[in-house]
């Protein structure tokens, strides 16, 4: 399970999973289901999935040499990159994998604290991300007095930033926003100069997007508004703050970089989410100049000199190889602030000997047991059983939480009693599924149970559970062998058979003799369940016809619609588009904004046209694909 704290990789970009099981916790939907970002051999895809909390418990933390620090329980599995492996029983030989390729971002900003401060950033939203990049690595948010109008923003300029400096007072100046500005004399490459914006709405904006009031260089992070943010958000988020504390080192005979500095290892450990979820690899080097601290040097009023020291170490955020090359290439979609960095940054060439792969890879340095206990949680994604967290793959939880003081009623079905030769008795088969989910519910009530507090929980949850034996059996009658994709195939169908045909005797027992006692208070997780097995027959369908030659890209306006649409642009470049208006209630035989908005985009034209059938087949699913 996971700390609470926890950054998942979700369709809504990363999310703290103590946030996402409040999110669903407190929607009045009927279904608790969202997209996981889970890793497979073709890159990061979205899975359907579900949160939820799984008690109180102590976690460890494991840490890793890239910089990376994630917190679970100690049993919780990790992928490694010979197999899955507990916490505690990793070692410093223990290789992670990671998230290898870009994920998923917001379909839309996040909303402001106020009207106010709302109507302000959405008119400029790229610029004022930007802004509050460089007030995390050059400026202050002051915790003031509101009675005293002590609502105040500031920003820092060294000798080298004038480029920035007068882009963003003429920013500033072209909103009729109004500031202050002020010079001072201080030493080589420090801030001599600096801008004062005591504007409300500012304060609160900033606030949201860049720091908290108050906080010092060694307190800062990314915060949360910055990870539910959309990807030209975050991007401009990042293009202010490389501006700011971004260096891009060239030495063609040794070494090609792009590093940020920063005194806070929280505000660098958010920053490399960022990337890495924008696919570009990154590492964390800790106190890189441990005798080489931070100086200060200024001239007072009167005329005198004063130097401070910082105590606080410095560490870098380095990127190289060939995620430096990506990074350069995703950050000309909203350019840097500074114009003298983004030449610099241009310099960069395109070709050069250090350019090494990518190895979505992290060692492990150590898991220490701090003795923390929390409450934690999980998720359920059932196709790979797996999700990114912190950008470590990760194992999930199991579908079923066997509940305390319940008794589960048992049963198995001998599959080798249902196959004629080689001919599987489908009829018998879901026949004798419906007679056991049937049996087992009517014993139920006349079963005895170990202690009152087993009996009350029983009849208020009847929990039954159905398995089928001898599939090892079966499957060498049938020649296949037990690690095959032939028998993996038939254990699979014979699993989708036995749980739709289960879920069916159910509901129609329900109907009935009515739920079960406790049935209202689980009914949206126990839909949710049922939401993901239906999108994995979506899922099924259309690799079949991947396999029949025809490609595809799934998404809605509610579900992966814009990693979707980002899919089409990048696919329009190799082929041509087929849309098909359809919904799950069959063809809409009317042309949608969807596609107008496509082409426009494309700038190729729109050919509308219709279909029929010779000899039409239907499966049956949800959604019934022809």
């Amino acid at each position: 399970c996971f700390h609470p704290h926890t950054r998942i990789a979700t369709e809504f970009g990363l999310v703290r999973i103590e946030d996402l099981c409040a999110e669903y916790e407190s929607n009045a939907s009927e279904s608790n289901s969202f997209l996981v970002l889970v890793q497979t051999e073709d890159g990061p895809i979205l899975k359907s999935a579900i949160v939820f909390p799984t008690g109180t418990k102590s976690v460890v933390e494991v840490h890793t040499r890239r910089g990376r620090l994630l917190k679970i329980t100690k049993d919780h599995r990790l992928r490694t990159v010979d197999e899955w492996t507990r916490a505690d029983d990793l070692t410093e030989d223990s290789v992670l994998c990671l998230q290898a390729g870009e994920g998923s971002f917001a379909a839309k900003d996040p909303e402001m604290p106020s009207s106010a401060s709302g109507s302000i950033i959405s008119s400029s939203a790229s610029m004022w991300y930007k802004i509050a990049g460089w007030i995390v690595g050059d400026g202050w948010i002051l915790r003031g007095l509101p009675s005293r109008n002590q609502y105040e923003v500031g920003v820092l300029f060294g000798r080298d930033d004038k480029d920035v400096l007068k882009v963003i007072t003429s920013f500033l100046q072209e909103n009729d926003i109004p500031f202050s500005s002020k010079s001072q004399t201080g030493s080589v490459g420090e801030s001599p100069e600096y801008v004062r914006i005591h504007r409300k709405a500012i304060w609160e904006a900033m606030s949201f997007l860049a720091c908290d009031p108050g906080s010092k260089a060694p307190t800062k992070r990314v915060t949360d508004a910055i990870f539910r943010s959309t990807r030209e958000s975050q991007l401009s988020f990042l293009s202010g703050l490389f501006s700011a504390d971004g260096t891009f080192n060239i030495q063609l005979k040794k070494n090609i970089d792009a590093r940020f500095s920063s005194t806070s290892l929280e505000l660098l450990r958010g920053v490399q989410a960022l990337l890495l979820n924008l696919g570009v690899n990154n590492t964390i080097y800790k106190d890189r100049r441990p005798n080489d601290k931070p100086t200060f040097t200024y001239t007072t009023k009167s005329g005198e000199v004063r130097t401070y020291s910082s105590k606080e170490k410095t560490n870098d955020l380095v990127i190289t190889g060939e995620s430096l090359r990506r990074f350069r290439g995703i950050m000309l979609e909203v350019g840097l602030l500074s114009a003298r960095k983004q030449a610099r940054f241009n310099d960069i060439p395109d070709v050069v000997n250090n350019y090494g792969k990518d190895r979505w890879i992290d060692e492990v340095v150590k898991v220490v047991d701090t003795g923390e206990i929390v409450p934690v949680y999980d998720v359920t994604e059932s196709e790979t059983s797996s999700l990114i967290a912190e950008g470590v793959v990760a194992h999930n939880c199991s579908e079923f939480l066997h509940v305390d003081n319940t008794a589960c009623n048992l049963c198995a079905i001998n599959l080798t009693k249902f196959f004629d030769r080689d001919r599987f008795l489908a009829d018998r088969f879901e026949q004798a599924v419906r007679l056991f989910v049937t049996a087992q519910n009517a014993i139920i009530n006349k079963a005895e149970y170990p202690t009152e507090a087993i009996t009350n929980g029983s009849h208020a949850l009847r929990p039954i559970g159905l398995n089928y034996g001898n599939l090892g059996s079966l499957l060498m009658k049938l020649g296949y062998g037990y690690d095959s994709d032939g028998g993996r195939a038939i254990a699979a169908q014979l699993a989708s058979l036995m749980t739709g045909q289960a879920y069916l005797v159910s509901a129609k027992l329900a109907a009935r003799t009515q739920p079960f006692p406790e049935f209202e208070k689980n009914k949206r997780d126990m839909l949710g369940i049922m939401r993901m097995h239906q999108e994995v027959d979506a899922e099924i369908l259309s690799r079949a016809a991947y396999h029949l030659g025809f490609d595809f890209v799934r998404g809605s306006t509610k579900r992966g619609g814009v990693a979707a649409i980002r899919e089409l642009l990048h696919k329009s470049r190799e082929m041509h588009l087929t849309i098909t208006p359809d919904g799950p209630r069959g063809p809409r035989r009317k042309l949608t904004l969807g596609p107008i908005y496509l082409a426009s985009k494309l700038a190729v034209p729109l050919v509308v046209m219709g279909y029929g059938y010779d000899r039409p087949w239907r499966a049956r699913s949800w959604d019934r694909f022809a």
